[in-house]
């Protein structure tokens, strides 16, 4: 298995493929790699189950890992693991997170060196708010918190518990549509993964996960393209995209929700809530004064999405930001068959020595002689960094600003290359201009006299 890493920053995570069964994992170093035989999306007979396996990435680089599949294979070793879950609970060495059965939320969320407590109340509680007073758009409308229910009936599972990760089921209903969420708790890893797949039927509603945050003085950070941006909790709609943060003014600790696709953001003091399905009527210019029994609703249907908890003690933007880009841009797997070739079996083409360093482009420049490469800063904090492009073989150091963007090109051609090219230009120009010339004279003046 090859597996890319797209990000100018080293990647821990997990990858996984479609397997009646392995036996052994290992790196192209030869050691042994943590792995867990976990349930697919579908089923074959009697293959319906994926094997996950940890991987850690080089910076904008790959990665060869080696599956077994036979017995004779395997060495049979235990894999160490901090985790322990319950119906209820899911723990490591980092964290323990308490869920309620009714409301398939989370009551307790605590961080165990500090003994801190992120959970104020129930953090990811699904409610229910009244659209019908809105048209599509909702025009001059800044809030839409008007709370009718929640989604309860509840019912929990433990259906994962083994070395990598564990995994609680919810079940949740409101009306006709339900919801299930999948928490899941990664071995020494103190940030919570919700997997979400909801089936709405709802007509002028608003579904929302609401996240009360145990903060004293809070303030909202939300993510914006190059940077981020600060707002007052005040209960108003806000655009943020893959992340939002939850902070305590003081401290700067707090928690950070990352999502892979529902923008709309809204606090109220210190809840923290996130439209996840709005089942307005389409094209519902004028509201009630124009509706009949023939409109059509959009966010009707199944529809999946992911959530990221991620608590903190201190200023943790560039954390939350990396992990963000992540979600959206996991490391791709490719599988392959064991053969030789020239290149490595591991390589980095490029990194950075600042984790608050972010590249968002990189191209051919339009005169073909270098790269252009965009860089931001992303915890709003002057930084210096060291850019070491391997792939090119050079190297440099940049100053930023805070959330400063820089947009720069790398030439490419060595000297006597780029004298070489600059030479031919000037010759084909001068061809040209000799061949104009002679034309000119030849023809133009043999028609002027012609005549």
């Amino acid at each position: 298995m090859v597996v890319f890493n797209q990000h100018p920053f080293a990647v821990k995570s997990t990858v996984s493929f479609g397997a009646y069964s392995v036996t052994k994992v290992l790196d192209h170093n030869g050691v042994e790699v943590p792995f867990q035989m976990v349930r697919a999306p579908y089923t074959d007979g009697m293959n319906f189950k994926k094997c996950l396996f940890e991987v850690e990435l080089p910076p904008m680089g790959y990665r060869v890992y080696y599956i077994y599949k036979k017995e004779e294979n395997s060495a049979e070793t235990e894999i160490a693991t901090d985790l322990k879950a319950t119906e209820t609970t899911l723990e490591n060495n980092l964290v323990k997170v308490v869920l309620d059965k009714e409301s398939g939320a989370v009551t307790s969320y605590v961080l165990k060196a500090e003994n801190r407590e992120f959970a104020k109340g129930e953090l990811g509680k699904t409610i229910v708010c009244d659209d019908s007073n809105h048209d599509t758009w909702s025009h001059l409308i800044n809030k839409l918190n008007d709370d009718i229910g929640a989604f309860g009936e509840g019912e929990l599972s433990l259906i994962e518990n083994g070395p990598v990760r564990a995994t609680i089921k919810s079940v949740t209903k409101y009306g006709k549509s339900v919801l299930k969420k999948y928490y899941t708790l990664y071995k020494n890893d103190a940030r919570l993964h919700i997997r979400c797949m909801l089936d709405v039927d709802e007509e002028y509603k608003i579904i929302k996960f609401s996240f009360p945050v145990n903060v004293e003085s809070p303030k909202v950070v939300y993510s914006m393209p190059y940077g981020f941006i600060e707002k007052a909790p005040n209960g108003e709609e806000d655009v943020a995209h893959e992340w939002v943060d939850m902070v305590d003014s003081n401290n700067g600790s707090g928690l950070g929700l990352i999502n892979d696709g529902r923008y709309s953001h809204c606090a109220i003091d210190n809840d923290l809530r996130v439209i996840v399905a709005r089942s307005c009527a389409y094209l519902d210019h004028y509201g009630k004064n124009a509706r009949d029994d023939e409109m059509e609703f959009i966010d009707k249907g199944e529809q999946e999405f992911n959530f990221i908890l991620f608590p903190h003690t201190d200023n943790a933007t560039a954390d939350i930001t990396n992990s963000g880009k992540v979600l959206n841009m996991p490391p791709v797997l490719i599988q392959e068959t064991h053969h030789d070739g020239v290149l490595p079996q591991e390589y980095s083409a490029l990194d950075i020595d600042k984790k608050n360093i972010s590249v968002s482009a990189l191209k051919n420049s339009e005169s073909n002689d270098g790269l252009v490469i965009r860089l931001c800063e992303t915890a709003g904090v002057p930084t210096t960094a060291t850019v070491n492009f391997k792939v090119i073989n050079k190297s440099f150091e940049l100053k930023f600003t805070a959330q400063e963007v820089k947009t720069i090109k790398i030439n490419i051609l060595n000297k006597k290359r780029q004298t070489i090219m600059v030479c031919l230009f000037y010759l084909l120009t001068h061809i040209v201009f000799i061949f104009f010339n002679y034309f000119f004279n030849t023809y133009y003046f043999s028609f002027i006299c012609s005549h």
